[in-house]
């Protein structure tokens, strides 16, 4: 739960120094303020607390009891520093993969560049890969754009049909679907987010591929709206899989961000 509202909030402020510290010293107060009464309150009523829940026979459980809740106080806080030293620019939406992902990291000791990237490679699990490391000059803020590709499978429909078909759906003016948020369900048009959007039929393989930009931020546009729209909206025209991959990142005159 930490790590999922630390991350934006602090990649948000990223660039503004004083404000990032005073949110972080924000935030690690107010863990410690909830962590450490009810963990160590816990490890104090260790014994009281087995004998209530599970019973007698379990007595023996109790020391290993208080060492998970001594460690479990400082996890948060342990959390929170990485999320301040490694910051995701800007996170995958779930189910997308991406040869372009950008990733804001400091350095406690001076090293060349080359000899960074080296280094992170050396401890990535396999098929991640840092191609290039660089002080960073821009803001967050200036990412405008995304290009993506994808595909569209059906098992059924024949793909130059559902190609056509997704060509005119996609070119309406408005597209208002019913889009999952933190305070429930809200309306949400995706024509704005997206500034292209172009789809090619491969009967061979029973896919369309498609290729898109759409907006990075404000709003920010999960790929998979788009089949969450065909499922509101046309069913019939809902593939039975599909996969995105970034491929770049734009500022907002279409210049490669880096």
């Amino acid at each position: 739960m930490v790590e999922q509202v630390a991350q934006p909030v602090l990649v948000s402020v990223r660039e503004e120094k004083d404000r990032e510290l005073n949110v972080f010293r924000k935030m690690l107060r107010f863990t410690a303020f909830l962590s450490f009464p009810f963990l160590f309150g816990l490890a104090l009523v260790a014994r009281e607390f087995i004998l209530c829940t599970i019973g007698e026979q379990w007595i023996e459980c109790v020391p290993l009891l208080q060492i998970l809740c001594l460690s479990g106080a400082f996890m948060p806080i342990f959390s929170l520093y990485q999320n301040l030293v490694i910051s995701i620019a800007l996170p995958l939406s779930v189910g997308t993969s991406s040869i372009c992902e950008l990733m804001d990291f400091r350095l406690i000791t001076e090293e060349e560049e080359k000899t960074v990237a080296e280094r992170i490679n050396g401890m990535l699990p396999e098929g991640i890969h840092v191609l290039e490391v660089y002080p960073a000059e821009r803001k967050t803020a200036e990412l405008k754009w995304l290009k993506l590709d994808g595909r569209m499978e059906y098992d059924s429909l024949d793909p130059e049909q559902a190609a056509s078909a997704l060509r005119k759906f996609f070119t309406q003016d408005t597209l208002v679907i019913s889009k999952k948020s933190k305070r429930g369900f809200s309306d949400f048009d995706l024509i704005p987010a997206i500034q292209s959007l172009s789809f090619f039929p491969n009967p061979e393989t029973r896919t369309v591929n498609l290729s898109m930009t759409v907006s990075a931020q404000e709003p920010t546009f999960n790929p998979d709206l788009l089949c969450e729209a065909l499922r509101q909206k046309q069913q019939w025209l809902e593939p039975d899989f599909a996969a995105y991959t970034r491929i770049e990142t734009y500022d907002a005159n279409m210049h490669i961000f880096r």
